[in-house]
């Protein structure tokens, strides 16, 4: 639907509402460029990628000299759990 929609928008050379999300708060801003950022770094198997590990993303934090709190760590491994939940659905 969204690959449409973005083919839709280059045709009229104009913004589609519906391609626009919720702003996010800027708290969660930059937790949301860290999980799209660990999120290069995903395994995949024969079902589909496979779950961030707690070592994934220490690893993420060693190479970037990025700190995460337990929190933050916590609040990438919910929306880690959407991510696949999304990517596994057959809708």
């Amino acid at each position: 639907m969204r690959e449409h929609l973005e083919q839709v928008e280059k045709q009229l050379g104009r913004e589609i509402e519906e391609l626009n999300g919720p702003r996010l708060p800027d708290i969660l801003s930059s937790l949301w460029t860290y999980f799209l950022s660990i999120n290069q770094g995903r395994s995949a198997g024969f079902s589909g990628p496979n779950s961030l590990s707690y070592t994934d993303i220490k690893s993420w934090c060693e190479l970037t000299g990025t700190p995460l709190d337990a929190r933050e760590v916590q609040t990438i491994k919910l929306l880690d759990s959407v991510y696949i939940r999304i990517m596994t659905s057959d809708g």
